[in-house]
């Protein structure tokens, strides 16, 4: 039976399982597929780094195009996670690691800085037409 066809407290559950195991799936890829050699190993294919975030953006995505299933691999619980744990080591010069908000974007939880702006930028134009129309 399709997932979308059962109901909504079953179907739910369906999703938290498939995601699980997607998520799971993931760090088989990686464990399997990684270079463990390169010397950015860690960064980009650690345990919920780089590489698992950009695969797992695309499998949420596609899930919900050919499951029409709203799939949840734990990309969010995941970066907070690491997050948490960058904060407790320190780079070469003694500062904090952790996710840039570049890579914040990449992976989908921010709005890219050219659309943050070029959003900011309608916002102060509309503002002063209207604050030059009430002037008139």
């Amino acid at each position: 039976m399709h997932p979308c066809k059962l109901p909504h407290n079953v179907a739910s559950k369906a999703a938290d399982h498939i995601g699980t195991m997607l998520h799971e799936m993931i760090h088989c890829f990686l464990d399997e597929h990684a270079c463990q050699r390169c010397a950015t190993h860690e960064k980009y294919h650690g345990d919920h780094s780089r590489a698992f975030q950009l695969i797992a953006k695309a499998i949420e995505e596609q899930a919900l195009r050919l499951l029409e299933m709203d799939v949840n691999v734990g990309r969010l619980d995941s970066i907070l996670g690491d997050m948490d744990a960058y904060r407790k080591l320190k780079d070469n010069w003694g500062l904090p690691q952790g996710v840039s908000v570049h890579d914040m974007e990449i992976y989908g939880f921010l709005e890219p800085k050219v659309m943050r702006e070029a959003r900011l930028g309608r916002w102060r134009s509309e503002m002063e037409e209207s604050v030059i129309s009430t002037e008139a």
